[in-house]
């Protein structure tokens, strides 16, 4: 059985940590803030394949 509160955790790390440098809703992205976003993405995308790695080897 996959560990939906591990997975609904790394959702919520991911929308925490991918936010932009900014608050300001209309200013531009920043190669930083690009460059963030995919190194979260990621890390979620990889969390999940985890589970079912794990969920496919019980």
């Amino acid at each position: 059985m996959t560990d939906t509160a591990s997975l609904r955790q790394a959702v919520e790390n991911f929308k925490y940590n991918s936010r932009p440098s900014s608050s300001n809703g209309s200013d531009p992205a920043t190669v930083k803030d690009i460059r963030n976003l995919i190194k979260e993405t990621g890390k979620v995308l990889n969390q999940i394949i985890d589970a079912l790695d794990e969920q496919e080897s019980h």
